[in-house]
């Protein structure tokens, strides 16, 4: 039997594994270019490797039909690796310039990471996130895991420290263009709306936006939560944008960071922005709080409670002219839901209190 020929983009990952491993800025800079047509220079075998080599897991499941299969993990692992390390390395990533980082990573580099991160051992109390950070060299965090499970392991710890280390990642820090604030949230939606998402990757995810302030702001605009007849998918988001009010990053910090970036209007509407999702609406939490499931509606009145406190956070920020805390109070209150809807909570679990 004909042995299979491996594709070509196992042997891209090996040929740029080589390469990186040199850790030599002159090397690493024309190994990770983007390349240019109108100067007719072609990508770097490290650009290409992260757009061919690191297939998302429907593809990936194909590659155990070669022979190798197990090399090629642990081969993509060290790729994902020394990547990690040229973050990590300040003078090394600096020479290689933020522009061609920034090349490297976006778009699909992106989603593939998240794709095969999402195949790491789940996070937990005696695995947090913190440590997922804070990694050492090693490919596994428990010493037997198979090439796959430590090459997804890699790919978590590389995307961790991208989208939440300022002082590494090429991105954070970096948001003069909208395009690179529009990916870095796409790719926390990504996971946070993942079946794989448990209590340490949100914990991680409300990390990540109080450390870069000016990606709330697009977060806010861009998050959706399912219809409360989704009971647990329902409470499960609504309790995040608790948590996320809760232990986020301050109004006063995303307001800051957000006008320095262009990312918020120094108006009504720009403070609002920050003070409640724009896709939740009133009409939708008012039916929700009415719900017959008790959770649903404490959930949904856990929420009000955190956005009227950075509302009152706000309020209390610095000297505010008074005409703007007008314009904000009515604009902000427009979001809530109707004040009759909630005084109907009171009488609906009224005689339950008492009983109890």
């Amino acid at each position: 039997q004909q042995k299979k020929t491996k594709p070509a983009r196992v042997e891209a990952v090996r040929l740029a594994t080589v390469l990186l491993g040199t850790m030599d800025p002159a090397v690493t800079t024309y190994i990770c270019t983007a390349g240019s047509r109108e100067r007719k220079v072609k990508p770097g075998i490290l650009y290409v490797a992260f757009r061919e080599g690191i297939a998302k897991h429907s593809q990936a499941s194909g590659l155990n039909e070669f022979e190798g299969a197990d090399e090629y993990f642990e081969e993509l692992s060290t790729m994902l690796e020394d990547t990690r390390k040229v973050l990590q390395n300040h003078h090394l990533s600096r020479a290689v310039g933020s522009k061609v980082l920034l090349d490297l990573f976006s778009r699909d580099p992106l989603y593939h990471l998240c794709d095969l991160s999402s195949h790491a051992p789940p996070m937990s109390i005696d695995r947090p996130f913190v440590q997922v950070l804070s990694a050492g060299e090693g490919h596994s965090e428990d010493g037997d895991e198979s090439p796959f499970t430590d090459c997804a392991t890699e790919a978590r710890r590389l995307l961790f420290l991208f989208l939440a280390d300022p002082a590494k990642s090429p991105v954070l820090g970096h948001f003069s263009s909208g395009v690179h604030v529009h990916s870095v949230v796409n790719v926390i939606l990504r996971l946070l709306q993942s079946e794989h998402a448990g209590d340490q990757l949100r914990r991680f995810l409300v990390f990540a936006l109080k450390t870069s302030p000016p990606l709330l702001v697009e977060f806010l605009r861009a998050i959706s939560i399912p219809d409360a007849s989704k009971e647990y998918a329902f409470m499960t988001g609504i309790r995040f944008l608790s948590i996320l009010f809760q232990e986020g990053p301050s109004v006063k910090d995303t307001l800051v960071h957000g006008k320095v970036s262009s990312t918020v209007d120094n108006d009504a509407a720009g403070v609002v922005l920050v003070l409640w999702p724009t896709k939740i609406r009133r009409q939708a939490l008012g039916k929700a709080i009415q719900s017959s499931n008790p959770l649903v509606v404490l959930e949904c009145l856990k929420f009000v409670c955190h956005a009227l406190r950075r509302f009152e956070e706000w309020k209390r920020s610095g000297v505010i002219l008074d005409t703007l805390k007008s314009k904000v109070s009515v604009e902000f209150a427009q979001s809530l839901p109707d004040i009759q809807v909630l005084l109907s909570v009171r009488s609906k679990y009224e005689n339950h209190a008492v009983a109890k």
